[in-house]
């Protein structure tokens, strides 16, 4: 159950992440297209969306290792309470 869990949870992260990204690019394919036509490259385009997967991957991380934390220390503590 240890191994299993984790992998699941990670695997229903990276489909949010996908699923989100996909809609994000589908509703801006109009500015897509303007940037193309103003001459910017397909590298520095795909770079401005990996972006947001980016900053969104790295706040999910710290708030699950903050509230992993606070909820270990709950769980783990004599009387259940945080301190």
């Amino acid at each position: 159950m240890g191994m299993v869990l984790p992998v699941l949870f990670l695997a229903i992260a990276l489909l949010t992440l996908i699923t989100t990204m996909n809609r994000i690019t589908i509703s801006e394919k109009t500015q897509i297209g303007t940037l193309k036509a103003l001459g910017f490259r397909d590298r520095r385009i795909i770079r401005h969306y990996t972006s947001y997967a980016v900053v969104i991957s790295a706040a999910g991380s710290a708030l699950g290792v903050v509230l992993g934390y606070v909820l270990c220390k709950a769980v783990m503590s004599q009387d259940g309470m945080i301190d």
